[in-house]
């Protein structure tokens, strides 16, 4: 099995982290090590009620940190952070240092930030699965 992506994704309210000039400039020094560029991406909140008048629909600019190849990202949401690092290519697996690269900089990302409750999560690639995997994948479809 090949881990291709490992994300570090982190709970907590992260909404003082904006893409203003402030923010970038803090977040490019603390990753200054790693090369990762300021973006933007749009998040959208909803807000559904049995009374339509009370629904809401917001959209809100939110930081990004992106490397310049995109195999390395940190977003800042407004209720979590996503720390992401991909395989270079999908026949290597990332390896341990990998994973101290992404606790590295979150360490830097959550300075004096708040939050309740870390996930790693992992993608992965079955090569060349056994029979008896095999055989399990083909008994679910």
């Amino acid at each position: 099995m090949l881990d291709i992506i490992y994300q570090i994704s982190v709970f907590g309210d992260f909404s003082s982290i904006t893409p203003n000039e402030t923010s970038i400039k803090a977040m490019t020094e603390n990753f200054k090590d790693y090369g990762l560029l300021a973006s933007v991406f749009e998040e959208n909140n909803f807000n559904i009620s049995p009374d339509p008048k009370l629904s809401k629909f917001e959209t809100t600019a939110r930081l990004s940190m992106v490397s310049t190849e995109k195999k390395l990202n940190v977003m800042f949401a407004s209720g979590r952070m996503d720390i992401s690092k991909s395989s270079s290519d999908l026949t290597a697996s990332l390896r341990d240092s990998d994973l101290l690269i992404l606790l590295d900089i979150l360490s830097k990302a959550s300075l004096g930030q708040l939050f309740t409750r870390v996930a790693l999560n992992t993608t992965a690639i079955l090569n060349n699965p056994n029979e008896n995997v095999m055989k399990k994948f083909q008994c679910m479809s």
